[in-house]
């Protein structure tokens, strides 16, 4: 296995406003950085390349989905 993957997955109902997709995003972008940089995760990922991804949702619309550099 070369790669490994954290990925935070965010859903807002359809009714959210652009103000609160902003703010999931920065949120999932966030956490996303943070549970890769925990012990747990490096203990696993070994020697693959880790990748961070966040992907968030309004309603069944996908409105976000970004690998985190």
């Amino acid at each position: 296995m070369e790669h490994s993957y954290v990925i935070e997955l965010k859903y807002l109902k359809g009714q959210a406003t652009e103000a609160e997709v902003r703010t999931a995003v920065k949120q999932a972008e966030a956490q996303v950085c943070r549970y890769a940089e925990t012990l747990n995760v490096n203990d696993h990922i070994a020697h693959t390349i880790l990748h961070k991804l966040y992907v968030v949702y309004r309603g069944v619309e996908m409105v976000a989905c970004e690998a985190v550099v």
